[in-house]
C-alpha cells in the first residue's frame, strides 16, 4: 500500500531540488562554508534541514538555542527524515572532570 503523503512529500522534494539555487548551496557546501538558517521561517527549517541532508547525502547537524526547540524542531524532522537522531544537551560544565 503506498502512503499519499509519503507520495506528495516526494513531489516536494522533487520541485525544491529543481530550484536554481540548489547548485550554489552544494558548491557553497562542498568548499566547506556553513549555512545559516536564521531567515527562514521556524515552520520551514525542517523542511530545509531534510532537504539539505538530501542534497549532500551526509549528516547534517542542527544547532537550536534550547531544549524546548530542539524537541519541537526533531519532532517537526522526523516528517521529513524519520531516522534522524536526537542528542539531548550534556549535563556537564565545562569544568567538571568528567564526560558525559
Amino acid at each position: 500500500m503506498v502512503s499519499y503523503a509519503r507520495v506528495s512529500q516526494n513531489r516536494l522534494f522533487e520541485s525544491a531540488l529543481g530550484s536554481p539555487l540548489i547548485p550554489l548551496i552544494k558548491r557553497r557546501l562542498a568548499v566547506g562554508d556553513f549555512l545559516s538558517l536564521n531567515s527562514v521561517a521556524d515552520a520551514g527549517k525542517p523542511f530545509v534541514v531534510a532537504l539539505l541532508s538530501q542534497i549532500l547525502n551526509r549528516p547534517v547537524v542542527v544547532v537550536t538555542d534550547g531544549l524546548k526547540s530542539q524537541e519541537a524542531f526533531f519532532n517537526d524532522l522526523q516528517t521529513f527524515l524519520p531516522g534522524a537522531q536526537f542528542y539531548p544537551a550534556w549535563e556537564t560544565l565545562p569544568h567538571e572532570d568528567k564526560l558525559p
